[in-house]
């Protein structure tokens, strides 16, 4: 089991920064569920009285708050006893549910984030909610693509997606527009406009963290990495293409160029995922790669600041610009909780993707709906937020070109484009060493699922 203390609805404000007092919620009378039961459920679920529900915890606090009060408030509604644990994603509530997985000691209900749906999916662990799923997509105008996609395997889907992220350059243009630089398109361009911009050692140009605790830079790497032709896999997610000239060129770029450009802080090699966000509210990078998190906090706390920051895509390579989308976190349960409390759980996810509910959460956190109801919303005029939308419906999953795997979610825990870089920054090995590692981490991870 994982050593994870719990955090108390009190503790998470606490370290949260929130000075709300909270009275845990008591057991009443035992309330009838709601609906009908999952499909291979009971036909005459029982009373209910007590729940353990898993929230994740984001970088956007204002979010989170509403968040949790939407699942306090059905638990009043619903007289039931809440065991609320509210964590940090990475990693905390990630090992967590590692650890539940082996220890088959399982939540009632959960946020999951995308990669986890197929990276525990083998433990056989997961209910089918294929049936609230197309309940949802009918009531909602649809699910998007990747939303989708990141639900469904082997024809069924085993989550409820509650919102896409993806990641966008957030770049002070106040900052170009002063020296007359223009956004870069591409990488190229990114690196000449960075060097030219910057005002060491006060302002660096790319906040981008070289450090396996800072996962933001994976996605960041991977997408370069894509733009260049290199791949982990094919199209069919069978056979590992790590190796390959493209792989080398594209690292070439991020050591003789990119990093030799002396753009990044000297810290990044301590950084973690919030470091990025740090650097550029302290304004002291000039662009970062990120979620809508800053966008939100910026738009809170420095709305000056937020209104000098262009949101653009990822710049291009020789074979152009990709952006991510994933879906950030969905919905779960297990088939270890009881029919009951499963039937329950759907009705939390109903309570949830209701406006009243919804709409106030998603305007504060930072990601985009996975429905097209949402899309419609007043603050997707907004052209900083638009592009997040945008990359939520055309975004490329982890994966690509290959599907959404075991395997390829396993290996996208290992940061193989981020340790290739780290592997010659810090380790000091040439670029074919690191190239041949990475693609026998991933041929080692993809032959245990064959």
């Amino acid at each position: 089991m994982s050593e994870t203390k719990r955090l108390s609805r009190r503790d998470f404000l606490r370290l949260a920064g929130g000075a709300v007092s909270v009275t845990a919620l008591a057991a009443c009378t035992p309330v009838a569920v709601p609906g009908a039961a999952p499909a291979g459920g009971s036909a005459a679920p029982a009373a209910v009285t007590a729940m353990t529900v898993w929230v994740i915890r984001s970088f956007a606090p204002p979010a989170d708050d509403v968040l949790i009060a939407n699942v306090e408030t059905w638990a009043a509604q619903n007289s039931i006893d809440l065991d609320l644990v509210a964590e940090i994603e990475v990693p905390t509530l990630n090992e967590r549910l590692a650890a539940a997985v082996e220890s088959r000691n399982l939540p009632d209900v959960a946020e999951i984030a995308g990669d986890r749906i197929s990276l525990h999916y083998p433990s056989g662990l997961f209910a089918d909610m294929s049936d609230l799923y197309a309940e949802l997509d009918e009531e909602y105008g649809g699910f998007f693509d990747v939303a989708d996609k990141t639900a469904t395997i082997d024809g069924a889907q085993w989550a409820i997606p509650y919102s896409i992220s993806s990641s966008l350059m957030h770049v002070r243009k106040d900052i170009l527009d002063n020296k007359g630089l223009p956004l870069p398109s591409t990488w190229e361009e990114y690196v000449e406009v960075m060097a030219a911009a910057q005002e060491k050692p006060d302002l660096y140009g790319a906040g981008i963290g070289l450090n396996q605790a800072a996962g933001d830079s994976e996605n960041t790497f991977n997408l370069m990495r894509l733009s260049w032709g290199s791949t982990n896999t094919d199209e069919t997610g069978r056979n590992i293409t790590i190796n390959s000239p493209e792989t080398r060129e594209w690292l070439d770029f991020v050591i003789n160029t990119m990093y030799a450009a002396d753009i990044f802080p000297p810290d990044v090699f301590e950084w973690d995922n919030a470091s990025n966000n740090a650097a550029y509210q302290n304004e002291s990078v000039i662009s970062i790669h990120n979620p809508a998190s800053v966008l939100v906090w910026l738009k809170a706390n420095k709305p000056d600041l937020a209104a000098v920051t262009a949101i653009t895509g990822v710049p291009a390579g020789p074979l152009g610009s990709f952006n991510s989308a994933g879906v950030r976190v969905g919905w779960t349960t297990f088939n270890t909780v009881p029919a009951e409390k499963q039937a329950l759980g759907y009705d939390l996810i109903r309570f949830l993707f209701e406006p009243a509910q919804y709409e106030p959460w998603i305007s504060l956190a930072f990601a985009a709906p996975p429905v097209e109801q949402y899309a419609s919303m007043e603050m997707w005029n907004d052209p900083q937020n638009a592009g997040f939308l945008d990359a939520a419906r055309t975004g490329v999953l982890g994966g690509h070109p290959g599907p959404i795997t075991p395997a390829s979610a396993e290996l996208g825990t290992r940061n193989p484009s981020l340790t290739m870089v780290l592997r010659v920054v810090v380790d000091g090995w040439t670029l074919e060493r690191a190239i041949e590692e990475a693609e026998q981490v991933a041929t080692d991870i993809y032959s245990k699922y064959e």
